[in-house]
């Protein structure tokens, strides 16, 4: 049989091959392998579109280095190891494309030197001594994944129970790492573990993630547990886990090369009662020789600890901008540095609302209107988005994980489900003084690879659905559309479309007008959709904004 892929050939090339031709296979191009846990001819599959793998470990099998798999929605109940060089790529996500490790196994597993990339997945049902859902000597990186219900049943403890990384690092975005167990002794993690010894690795990175009710029942355990492991921990929620939120140790001449990078991010309301190796915050603590702790515009409050330090122990280098609600058992965070903290005798509550969806596909807790992290943080150039990807105002930005945002919902102007499932949600970032001309507008939740753009007006009133449309507008008067270059966008793969504003042509059906101060503005954003394959729109909600 001679196996060819699918191109254009030269009939004298195919001539030289016709005498002894007697079957012609086509095969999928080089780079993309499908996998369908629904397909029914399984036999006959070659990784075609039309003839997809019914499993995923087949699709691996006939892979190769730098391949696509394709993986369409299913659960599929394998436990993998990754042979080589690969994307593992979920077509429509992780809400419908399980990999389940069946409690037998860890889950997926990549062997030392491999690069490995993992997309849209829900990994789950991983039972391992070494970890749960994913344990990588490789390069991992993992986007928008969720990793849930995965345990670490290690003797010695070591080990992750969602992730563990093993003289290896990782880039970690856009995830969610929930549910999952770490082993009951030792050094573990419930979330991340990351072991190294000696310099040259670079940090793991996690950005956009939430990290939340996951359990370290060890003396020593944490939802995020670096050992010796450089660690970069970026817009990102470590939430409600039991154990330490994140837990730095060092040993030996490595501590001279360990470094932990804390920015933008939300660590509230973990427990550490149940650690008994020494004095252990519930937010941010550490044991063994001192790394080198850097943290800036993050929250760390409502944590609670073994000891006398419920939110942090040890020694840090503070950047500006962080809210600490006890400082107590820190060494660095003193408030002269434009943080705002608060002592045993005097906590600082940060006033947040509870873990919520609040737009983007991981959870944050919003601030209240008067929580002391409102307009808390420090501009950092380069770092302007929030970890829903809302941007942060120039020279009024948020403390924490997640821009509260200056606009008011109208609560007359309920949005209508889109094809998601969900209402699309609009957010308004700026410097309330029109004069600075800094403001953005972001729709959340929009059906991806979708157009849109927003609306503004200076009146609002009863909701009116417009032809053809799913959604209704709740503008009125002289309704004006931000359609001027770079406001007409697509939300791509995340859902999202970020709509700059410029105050001193801000359009209205009369013409274009500059906002002053003491104006009330109400946005609005339009999106297309596809509805049961008929092509519609549908609106945002809708809020308003007072300037200053």
């Amino acid at each position: 049989m001679v196996a060819l892929a699918l191109g254009t050939y030269r009939i004298g090339m195919l001539a030289t091959y016709l005498p002894t031709l007697l079957t012609l296979t086509l095969m999928p191009p080089v780079g993309d392998v499908f996998v369908d846990a629904s397909a029914g001819a399984c036999g006959s599959a070659n990784g075609t579109p039309t003839q997809p793998y019914c499993s995923i470990s087949d699709a691996l099998a006939a892979a190769v280095p730098g391949d696509r798999v394709l993986i369409r929605p299913g659960v599929y109940r394998e436990n993998l190891m990754l042979p080589s060089e690969l994307e593992l790529i979920g077509l429509q996500g992780d809400a419908v494309t399980i990999i389940d490790g069946g409690g037998v196994g860890t889950t997926v597993t990549i062997p030392l030197g491999i690069t490995v990339t993992l997309d849209g997945l829900h990994i789950r049902g991983g039972r391992g001594s070494l970890a749960g859902g994913v344990y990588s000597e490789g390069n991992l990186t993992l986007r928008n994944c969720t990793v849930s219900g995965n345990e670490c049943t290690g003797v010695y403890g070591a080990g992750g129970g969602g992730v563990s990384l093993v003289f290896a690092s990782a880039v970690i975005d856009g995830c969610v790492i929930e549910g999952n167990v770490g082993a009951a002794g030792g050094y573990g993690a419930s979330a991340i573990y990351s072991y190294l010894y000696g310099s040259g690795v670079p940090p793991t990175t996690i950005t956009g993630s939430t990290i939340s009710g996951n359990t370290a029942p060890g003396p020593t355990g944490g939802a995020l547990f670096f050992f010796n492991g450089p660690l970069v921990l970026r817009d990102s929620t470590v939430s409600g886990n039991r154990g330490a939120g994140v837990r730095l140790a060092t040993y030996g001449s490595s501590s001279s090369v360990f470094e932990a990078i804390i920015e933008g991010s939300t660590i509230v309301e973990n427990d550490a009662t149940g650690t008994t190796y020494g004095l252990v915050a519930g937010g941010i603590s550490r044991f063994g020789l001192s790394p080198t702790m850097k943290i800036q515009n993050t929250i760390v409050a409502g944590n609670i600890g073994n000891g006398v330090a419920p939110d942090v122990n040890g020694r840090f280098f503070s950047r500006g901008g962080n809210v600490i609600g006890n400082r107590d058992g820190a060494v660095g965070l003193t408030g002269t540095t434009g943080d705002q903290t608060g002592t045993t005798s005097a906590p600082l509550s940060a006033g947040l609302e509870p873990l919520a969806r609040n737009g983007g596909r991981t959870a944050t807790h919003r601030p209240s209107g008067g929580s002391v992290a409102v307009d808390g943080g420090v501009d950092v150039p380069g770092l302007t988005f929030d970890q829903r990807g809302v941007p942060h105002p120039t020279g009024a930005r948020d403390s924490g994980a997640h821009e509260r945002g200056v606009g008011s919902d109208l609560m007359v102007c309920v949005p209508s489900p889109n094809s998601t499932g969900g209402p699309t949600l609009l957010e308004a970032s700026a410097n309330l003084d029109p004069a600075q001309n800094s403001m953005f507008l972001t729709m959340l939740d929009v059906p991806r690879d979708s157009f849109g753009f927003c609306v503004t007006s200076s009146s609002v009133g009863s909701p009116v659905q417009p032809p053809m449309s799913q959604g209704f507008l709740c503008l009125t008067g002289a309704v004006g559309r931000l359609t001027g270059p770079g406001q007409v966008t697509s939300s791509g793969a995340a859902g999202r479309i970020r709509v700059p504003l410029d105050l001193t042509q801000h359009p209205t059906a009369m013409g274009p007008v500059t906002v002053m101060s003491g104006e009330t503005w109400y946005f609005q954003g339009w999106h297309r959709d596809l509805v049961t394959g008929v092509a519609t729109s549908n609106f945002s909600a809708a809020v308003s904004v007072t300037f200053q």
